[in-house]
């Protein structure tokens, strides 16, 4: 297996995500005490060489995942089979034995998955994996799955006439791909590696190759490659263990076994530069300049999964962690080149080690950005670090593992079937949760201020540095640039070493509120298992226990008005105000002393002023034990909302460079013009204008943001897997003390919430100054209804069967596009608004024929739907309603936060999967009869 895969899963492990997977004997390797695998897989190797895992797992509840893993990637390819292992994947879909062309996406549509979110594959430079997540933990739906799973592996038909359909789909898909920041990265991998073979085995292919394959050519490397012992199949969920390995077993064994030679791996090159370079990519479409420095060093390092091997990538980890908290520093430093600068690196992988530093800077101030960051770097790698630092780090990676223990259950079954089928590929290990807690732990308590600082010295003295410089500079001669940054490098590491100064650290006081709590209404509704509170101050608690995520709660604090209450002649002012709050700190503490203080924990805080809510929200999903935290300090930033200049000016420098960046997205009529005009030209919906932004003092932001927090009463919404009495006595010694405030209801006044739907929707050409070769065909009908759920659940399967209709017209039939999407899109706020959108990524040259295919698809709804695209649309929808209720976020996001002043939302949330099972085709049909009206139509290409 290839060392990209040894990389992954270990560096998996590393960043303390941990999977599992079978426990074997403990084997001593030398004098080092192998790392087990984790008990609760069980592994097994059928005769044919077929490998597979079995894990039960219970996230979500009455689901199961498959996975099959075909060792194969684009890096595999033969100079002339370049796309060939891509094109393989997608023809999974069109026709095996047991799966007809073109049924495979409506069968398992009826069992209750949707195509791409359950069933779907990809292919990389080193695998081709296909998934399926079952909607249903059924014996018979767990054989089908595996059906399909052995055709995939042995019996695709590879039908000429399919190849020739699929091939425009990949055509689209490369389109589909095409953008500034795909450009740029092919470019970048070229400059990083320029020896090695990635650089001419990008997964999606050559269009040539693609163009010209055949039938002949991808059965060739079907039968190359698709073999039991180069194949590894997981199989993840809430199941019965003996009973799936069975059925593995029977349906796997069908597998022919494959006694010829597997083809050598291929010579992917040397990865590591041999020299220090400087390039710079010029392209209108990206942001702000990005300059990536990077440092790298072929090595030879053992690949034992041992004990010691965790102690080395851990020391490396926790100073890359001081590092990117000094860079972070420099960025919120006052009238900052830097807006942002970050490290990555990796020891890990067997034959290279390598170090990153990205940083993104002020276009015209780009020089002294770099000189800032590479000065940062030089003390960093000449001067230990602090004590406190190293406090800081070891308290985040033993909060990080104790939490990965206690939350281990919260994996979710695909993610853990994924890691089994690489681990079991790459013939390396995933250990126990709490395998790498006891390990990590344990070393980390050892480590010291100067073997930290040695690591720090040795990730930042692997090699000359190189840097690829992105962005757009006017045009200005690239080899002129290129010299630049030779020299501001050359003068930044030759000049004196100055002192680094030192760094003030507050200490953390919790806010005392000394007024009397009471409480004056508790009802407790007992279907949902829901607490709803009053105080006497008028704040209100909305609490469930949800015991899905253990160990986890979600915190949430909102004020009814946020966005809405944005005055008419201040357009953006709430975009822009909580942008600048996210960068200002809370309350009295700076941002940086924010992250000592929550350093070791869960806590953390955020604000929201989102429009469609129509509130201010400040909120955070943090572990059980640091709820009281976590409330203290979601009390701190409604009591004292921070907004700094420093982070003010930041802000405005990062959005004027993106401003300037906007008229070459080819989405940016969409944005500015389209958008807008859909709601009636509302300024709330007006794209910012930095120049407007500008004008917007600190002072009056503050106030405007003060207001908000005072305009209405908190409202305080818990959901986690904590005690009632827990969060109650805890609101109840925070919020419940504060001085009394008006309890204003969201349904406010109509002059706010009312939007003039315009009479002519528009038809738009748009012509954008792009270097993407696509075109976007943006189709949008308007639906005469008022939100409530009922209406909206029927309008998603409305928006399913259309989509649907379109994947069979335009994608399989026209194969014009890779991915066409119809969503709905509604506002409980704004009356009126309410949009079925179709977005359609093809060619330019066929935009005005899929536009218009797009409408007659849409139009044939509105004489009827059949009761077989109705069940197909329908099931998945009840599927991702059942996995919803398992989640914190459907409980604090969707259901809690209006419940007191919206009592709709309980009969909404108790009569959900009962009103999809009563839901009828004519209930939907009613709603397409909006398809059959004139809708607004924009196709957006590249001006020629």
């Amino acid at each position: 297996m290839h060392a990209w895969i040894r990389t992954l899963v270990l560096h998996l492990v590393l960043l303390f995500v941990s999977t599992s997977i079978a426990l074997f004997a403990v084997q001593i390797i030398g004098n080092e005490l192998y790392i087990p695998w984790d008990s609760s897989i069980h592994v097994g190797k059928l005769t044919n060489g077929l490998f597979y895992g079995i894990m039960p797992n219970y996230k979500p509840e009455g689901r199961i995942s498959l996975r099959l893993l075909v060792d194969v990637g684009s890096l595999d390819e033969l100079d002339h089979q370049r796309g060939l292992a891509h094109f393989l994947e997608h023809m999974a879909f069109r026709g095996s034995k047991n799966f007809p062309p073109n049924t495979a996406v409506a069968f398992f549509q009826r069992l209750g998955m949707s195509f791409g979110e359950d069933t779907n594959a990809h292919t990389s430079t080193e695998e081709t994996l296909f998934k399926l997540d079952l909607a249903s933990n059924d014996t018979a739906h767990v054989s089908e799955g595996l059906a399909f799973m052995l055709d995939l592996a042995q019996n695709l038909e590879l039908n000429e006439a399919e190849v020739v359909s699929e091939r425009g789909v990949i055509l689209a898909e490369t389109k589909d791909r095409d953008s500034a920041v795909y450009r740029k990265a092919v470019t970048e991998l070229a400059f990083t590696h320029p020896e090695a073979l990635y650089n001419e085995r990008l997964p999606i292919g050559l269009e040539e190759v693609v163009r010209n394959a055949t039938s002949a050519d991808l059965r060739q490397f079907y039968e190359t490659w698709y073999r039991p012992d180069n194949m590894y199949l997981a199989v993840v969920g809430d199941m019965n263990v003996s009973v799936v390995k069975a059925e593995i077993e029977k349906i796997f064994s069908q597998l022919d076994s494959n006694d010829s030679e597997m083809p050598e791996a291929p010579d992917i090159g040397t990865f590591c530069r041999n020299s220090p370079a400087f390039e710079y990519y010029s392209d209108n479409e990206l942001p702000t300049p990005v300059l990536d420095i990077t440092s790298c060093k072929q090595t030879a390092k053992s690949t034992l999964h041992t004990r010691h091997s965790y102690r080395a990538p851990m020391l490396y980890a926790a100073a890359v962690s001081i590092l990117n908290r000094r860079l972070a520093v420099l960025s919120e430093q006052a009238d900052s080149a830097v807006l942002h600068a970050a490290a990555h690196a990796s020891f890990d992988d067997p034959d290279y080690s390598s170090v990153m530093i990205q940083v993104q800077a002020a276009e015209t101030e780009w020089k002294e950005a770099l000189s800032k960051t590479m000065t940062v770097v030089k003390h960093a790698a000449a001067n230990p670090i602090q004590e406190w630092e190293l406090n800081d780090v070891r308290s985040e990676i033993i909060n990080q593992q104790k939490r990965s223990v206690a939350e281990k259950s919260n994996r979710h079954s695909g993610s853990l079937a994924t890691s089994i089928t690489r681990a079991l590929a790459s013939n390396t290990v995933v250990p126990a949760p709490e395998t790498v807690a006891e390990i990590i732990i344990s070393e980390i308590a050892q480590v010291s201020v100067v073997s930290v600082s040695t690591a720090m010295r040795e990730i930042l003295s692997l090699n000359d540095w190189s840097i690829f410089m992105s962005g757009s500079l006017g045009g200005e001669d690239p080899r002129l640039i290129e010299g630049d940054i030779a020299q501001v490098l050359e003068e930044t590491l030759a000049a004196p070493l100055e002192s680094g100064g030192t760094r003030d650290r507050q200490e953390w006081a919790p806010p005392l509120v000394e007024g009397e709590s009471k409480i004056i209404s508790h009802e407790f509704v007992e279907d949902l298992e829901i607490h709803m509170i009053e105080f006497s101050n008028n704040a209100t608690l909305n609490f469930k226990h949800v015991p899905y995520d253990t160990g986890k709660v979600s915190v949430t604090v909102s004020v009814p008005g946020g966005a809405l209450l944005e005055p008419a002649d201040s357009p953006g002012l709430a975009y822009f105000t909580a942008a600048v709050a996210s960068q200002s700190g809370l309350g009295p503490y700076s941002k940086d002393s924010i992250r000592s203080i929550l350093a070791g924990t869960s806590a953390g805080i955020g604000l929201e002023l989102s429009l469609h809510d129509a509130e201010l929200r400040l909120g955070h999903v943090c572990s059980a034990e640091d709820i009281e935290l976590q409330l203290a300090l979601l009390l701190t930033g409604y009591l004292e909302p921070r907004l700094t200049e420093d982070a003010r000016t930041a802000v405005l420098k990062n959005l004027a460079e993106h401003e300037a960046r906007l008229p070459h997205l080819l989405q940016w009529p969409l944005l500015n013009v389209v958008r807008p005009h859909l709601a009636g030209n509302d300024s709330r919906f007006a794209f910012y204008d930095v120049g407007k932004l500008k004008g917007y003092e600190l002072e009056y932001m503050q106030e405007w943001l003060q207001s908000l927090a005072r305009h209405s009463a908190p409202h305080i919404t818990i959901a986690g897997d904590i005690a009632p009495e827990t969060a109650i006595e805890l609101v109840s010694s925070t919020f419940g003390r504060l001085p009394a405030l008006p309890q204003k209801s969201p349904a406010f006044d109509s002059d706010l919430t009312r939007l003039e739907v315009p009479t002519d929707l528009g038809v738009w050409s748009f012509e954008v100054d792009t270097a993407d070769d696509k075109a976007i065909v943006h189709i949008a009908w308007h639906v005469p209804v008022e939100y409530d759920a009922f209406t909206t659940r029927r309008l998603n399967v409305l928006a399913g069967v259309l989509q649907d209709r379109l994947r069979v017209a335009l994608r399989d039939g026209r194969g014009d596009t890779y991915s066409p999407s119809v969503t709905l899109d509604i506002s409980e706020i704004f009356g009126g608004y309410a949009w079925l959108t179709a977005v359609v990524l093809v060619s330019p040259g066929v935009a005005e024929a899929v536009s218009a295919d797009t409408v007659a698809v849409a139009q044939s709804l509105a004489s009827g739907i059949e009761e077989d695209e109705f069940d197909r649309a329908l099931q998945p929808i009840v599927t991702s309603y059942r996995t919803a209720e398992q989640t914190l976020r459907y409980w604090s996001r969707t259901v809690l936060p209006k419940v007191h002043s919206d009592p709709r939302r309980l009969e909404w949330a108790r009569g959900r999967l009962e009103d999809l099972g009563a839901m009828t085709v004519e209930s939907v049909e009613q709603h397409a009869r909006c398809l059959a009206q004139q809708p607004s139509v924009a196709v957006m290409r590249p001006r020629v």
